[in-house]
């Protein structure tokens, strides 16, 4: 079928010279409709993977500036303020780059689940924090009130990336769903 659409198209003289293996012309069989969807996914999961790589560096990048800085602050309270930030941004971490479901057993007694959600609530509980503190004792201080909502802004990136690599994995559900039946004759 390939081949005639070929041929089809150097007869009518619309065939391009160099013809991708991604270029399909329609109506399409349901073997290249499979082989084009998973080219899709492949290429969505590298750009996917690479983006992750960037945002994780981003992210780690950032908890060490806070990290040096709490180190070499003056102020114990703003040393503790990027201490906060630091754990808000190895949490808004450990929800971008993985899904946790894990259970812990501690003294045989106590059973704790950690998972996503969990560390998403620790995680809200120190951006309110965060926020609360630097708007009330830093009010002057517009640069440092900034430096404070950084882990805020890295966890609203957290959250749209997952948003969007839900709605791809959905989109590509919904494309599966969409395939035509086409002999070939």
């Amino acid at each position: 079928m390939v081949r005639f659409r070929k041929l089809n198209g150097g007869i009518w003289g619309n065939e391009s010279k160099e013809q991708d293996e991604d270029d399909f012309d329609f109506p399409i069989d349901e073997d290249e409709q499979d082989k084009m969807i998973e080219n899709l996914e492949r290429r969505n999961y590298k750009d996917r993977e690479t983006t992750m790589q960037l945002l994780c560096m981003i992210y780690l990048l950032c908890a060490g500036i806070f990290l040096i800085m709490a180190t070499k602050a003056k102020s114990r309270d703003i040393a503790s303020m990027l201490l906060g930030g630091v754990q808000s941004i190895v949490c808004s971490w450990i929800t971008l780059r993985y899904n946790l479901v894990n259970n812990y057993c501690i003294f045989k007694k106590w059973n704790i689940c950690v998972n996503g959600r969990n560390i998403n609530f620790l995680n809200y509980a120190v951006l309110i924090l965060l926020l609360w503190i630097s708007w009330n004792e830093y009010e002057g201080q517009r640069l440092l009130q900034l430096l404070f909502q950084i882990p805020l802004l890295l966890q609203i990136t957290a959250i749209v990336m997952k948003r969007w690599s839900l709605e791809l994995d959905q989109e590509f559900d919904s494309l599966r769903n969409l395939k035509y039946k086409y002999k070939n004759a």
